[in-house]
């Protein structure tokens, strides 16, 4: 039986190339994977860095929308150009496999160019026997190779590393911010087109005066309360929860600490002393501060006019007429109608009358007459009667905000 030897040694250097082949294809699947992970660990770092230090900057100078907005495009650019270079390329070019065969001899002292000669000359048209050599010398001396050793994943290892020091700044200053501050910088930083405010590990919420802007009347104090929430600071230490005031924009500020109530509240007072022409003013606490409000004081509720106007019964023949006097004299039975004009917006208003001299023992009896608030003029009060009899009277009225007046 004849036996055709050329084939027989054409399958054994088919054998050998596959062999060197497939390892050569895994040095080259390491470096690839050894590249893109380099690459992704250095794009994480340097987002991190960016992240980081934004982040402590605009905690610390608050940062314009305009700055925000440039160190945002800076950091894209820069990470786009990284990201083409380090990552996208090396992923759409092919590993050179003379690259990859050099890396594996370094760790082959005594391969003598066996893998680079097979690369370089496996597919020329050498005789069978010379193929076959070349295959097999090759495939001997990558049977002893240590991919891992030969293909080193330092550069990757110090890549990681920078990005595990990274992600360890990124924790620090995490806590070191407070969750919620940091998310709020986190929003700032990567979407600087809109005006988004710092959150703070401190949270005040200004219950009294309502609104924190107030007017007061003249002689009154005004009472303080606060809800914090979040970190609450010490009411000893030197964040704890205090008002700060002052009387003019140009004066250092003056502090009133508040104090916490069982409510939960926190609370604190100006007098009407302290209170004087009014102040502007703002709740600090912790590394929360509440906007600066006004304080403003206004005269008490009084009348600014008064007019009476008479209608005489008909019979009288008089014509109609109008006084300013407070004093009202008339026929009996003739009908008044009272505009009594405010310093206040008005919800109410009466006139109380009280008839002559009573009884020996008896309490006088007051008839109210309740008035009306004029509908084009809020600040003025409408009150019609007719005058019966003698006495005395005295105009009430209480404004929208709940003030009351009366008369002496």
């Amino acid at each position: 039986m004849a036996t055709d030897l050329g084939r027989l040694k054409s399958s054994a250097a088919s054998k050998y190339d596959a062999i060197v082949a497939s390892q050569l294809k895994q040095a080259e699947t390491r470096i690839r994977m050894l590249d893109l992970t380099s690459g992704l660990f250095g794009f994480a770092a340097l987002s991190l860095v960016y992240i980081v230090g934004m982040a402590l900057c605009d905690s610390k100078f608050l940062l314009s929308q305009h700055t925000r907005q440039l160190a945002l495009g800076v950091f894209l650019a820069g990470a786009a150009v990284y990201l083409f270079f380090a990552v996208l390329r090396p992923l759409c070019l092919r590993v050179n496999p003379y690259y990859a065969a050099r890396q594996v001899e370094q760790q082959l002292p005594h391969a003598k160019n066996s893998i680079v000669n097979w690369v370089d000359l496996h597919e020329q048209p050498l005789p069978p026997a010379i193929h076959r050599a070349l295959g097999q010398r090759a495939a001997k001396d990558l049977a002893h190779a240590d991919l891992d050793r030969a293909i080193s994943g330092r550069r990757t290892a110090g890549m990681g590393g920078l990005a595990a020091l990274s992600a360890i700044a990124f924790l620090v200053c995490y806590f070191l911010l407070g969750p919620a501050p940091f998310l709020s910088l986190l929003k700032r930083m990567f979407n600087p087109f809109e005006a988004i405010s710092v959150s703070t590990r401190t949270r005040l919420m200004l219950l009294k005066p309502e609104g924190g802007n107030a007017t007061i009347t003249v002689g009154r104090g005004i009472n303080f309360a606060v809800e914090v929430n979040g970190k609450v600071p010490d009411a000893k230490a030197a964040d704890a929860v205090k008002l700060l005031y002052r009387y003019d924009a140009s004066d250092p500020w003056l502090e009133r600490r508040l104090v916490p109530e069982p409510s939960g509240e926190w609370t604190t007072a100006l007098s009407a002393l302290e209170v004087k022409n009014g102040f502007w003013y703002q709740i600090t606490g912790g590394d929360a501060a509440t906007p600066e409000y006004r304080v403003g004081v206004r005269a008490a509720p009084a009348i600014l006019d008064f007019l009476a106007m008479y209608h005489f019964r008909p019979y009288v023949a008089r014509t109609e007429e109008t006084r300013r006097q407070r004093e009202l004299k008339a026929l009996r039975g003739t009908e008044v109608l009272l505009r009594v004009r405010t310093n206040r917006t008005l919800r109410e208003g009466r006139l109380e009358f009280t008839g002559g001299e009573p009884a020996a023992g008896a309490s006088s009896l007051a008839t109210t007459v309740h008035g009306q608030v004029d509908v084009q003029d809020p600040h003025t009060l409408r009150v019609q009667f007719v005058l019966n009899e003698d006495g005395k009277y005295r105009l009430y009225f209480t404004s929208t905000e709940g003030e009351v007046y009366s008369d002496p």
